[in-house]
């Protein structure tokens, strides 16, 4: 009620003491002091006119000062602001530090084109706090940093993640990922933090992610320096969301999706017919891929492609008293691990899979033919497995004379 009774207050001074022009009645004066009644009511959303300010607190930046003379120079009325850009009740006009980079309030106006940008510009509108935050180390919670950063929802969202465990003495601060960064300080954010993480960021990769590993050293990330993804520039922060709650790529119902930002082939293999259950969530990336670096190809997660297939098919695995090399050598010489329009992820159909191995005698280098006489008929349904049906290996020792055959 206080605040209410000095902005009328204000209002009714400022039209009481107007000089009254001889053509303009009284009743002009009466119906602006009720305008500045009406307008005082709406809160903290009110019009400034020109030569009067208001101040606003602005935390630990200092006040806010809001001077009507600046707008009414540039031509802008009450309406410009207070019908477009505020609601009109009391608490609406709540602006947070995640709102200055938005285009929402003054930040519709104040994106860098229409009127100045308010990053590197604190001091426009924040009169001078009584001191200058100065650059410390300490836990993330560090009054340095919450000056302007505290009330950002992205921000504020690493306190539910394991960076953010004030009582965890491993717990970084700020400054152990994004650098002392005085000059950020000093400026009050005209200048950029010494290194930072969004890919649109100037930091190379390399900086970047020496940050992440003077913690995140060692077990998975053991070859990360001698990986694809390292070797082709690619940092940490392109795949993990550190601010988060809930990391994407750590999460198997939606890692998928991430890695399909840059493995776009990888995507539309897996919507084949024949594919692995990755769109299932069955099966992720990370059960066979090391994304962080392995001394394999592909980076897989074990030695090669048949330990890698077998911690799943394990009843390819043998030992077979009758062996098919192929199988012993590389499950992808037949299979295609992402998906294919063929059966069982081969790579091509049988018979022609099979004769790319095959020597082209008998009944193996046949054209093939629909007629079902004796062993012309390899292009009927499963082809060679009609009869081969044993073809990862078999332990049947009974027929002799065709142990190679991998028959039943």
């Amino acid at each position: 009620m206080r605040r209410l009774m000095r902005r009328y207050r204000a209002y009714r001074h400022a039209a009481v003491t107007a000089e009254p022009s001889p053509d303009r009645p009284p009743l002009a004066f009466i119906l602006a002091m009720a305008v500045g009644i009406a307008l005082a009511w709406t809160g903290d959303a009110i019009a400034v006119p020109p030569g009067m300010s208001i101040t606003f607190p602005g935390g630990d930046m200092g006040p806010v000062v809001l001077d009507g003379a600046v707008h009414a120079q540039k031509g802008l009325s009450c309406p410009d602001c207070h019908e477009k850009l505020f609601e009109q009740r009391h608490g609406a006009a709540h602006i947070t530090f995640a709102d200055h980079t938005s285009k929402k309030f003054c930040y519709a106006c104040h994106d860098g084109k229409r009127a100045f940008a308010p990053v590197g510009n604190c001091n426009k509108c924040h009169a001078e706090p009584k001191s200058k935050p100065a650059p410390v180390a300490g836990k993330a919670w560090s009054t340095t940093c919450l000056r302007c950063h505290g009330t950002g929802p992205e921000v504020a969202a690493i306190a539910r993640t394991r960076h953010g465990v004030g009582a965890d003495p491993r717990t970084p601060d700020c400054t152990s990922c994004h650098g002392r960064s005085e000059a950020h300080v000093a400026s009050y954010a005209a200048q950029p933090p010494d290194r930072l993480f969004d890919n649109r960021s100037a930091t190379p990769a390399a900086d970047r992610n020496a940050a992440c590993l003077k913690c995140h050293r060692g077990g998975a990330r053991l070859h990360w320096n001698g990986g694809v993804h390292a070797s082709r520039g690619v940092a940490c922060t392109s795949c993990h969301r550190i601010h988060a709650q809930h990391d994407p790529v750590r999460e198997r119902a939606t890692q998928p999706q991430v890695c399909f930002t840059c493995h776009k082939t990888q995507r539309a293999q897996f919507r084949l017919p024949s594919h692995h259950p990755v769109p299932e969530g069955k099966v992720v990336c990370s059960d066979c891929h090391n994304p962080h670096g392995t001394l394999t190809p592909k980076m897989l997660v074990r030695g090669n492609v048949n330990e890698t297939c077998y911690q799943c098919h394990m009843e390819k695995r043998g030992p077979f008293v009758r062996t098919h090399q192929p199988v012993q050598e590389n499950c992808a010489i037949c299979h295609n691990p992402h998906g294919s329009v063929n059966m069982t992820l081969l790579r091509l159909r049988p018979p022609w899979l099979c004769q790319q191995c095959h020597e082209p005698t008998s009944h193996r280098g046949h054209p093939g033919a629909f007629d079902t006489s004796g062993t012309r008929a390899n292009t009927l349904a499963r082809g060679c497995p009609n009869c081969h049906t044993n073809i990862h290996g078999t332990n049947n020792p009974s027929d002799l004379g065709t142990e190679r055959s991998l028959r039943r």
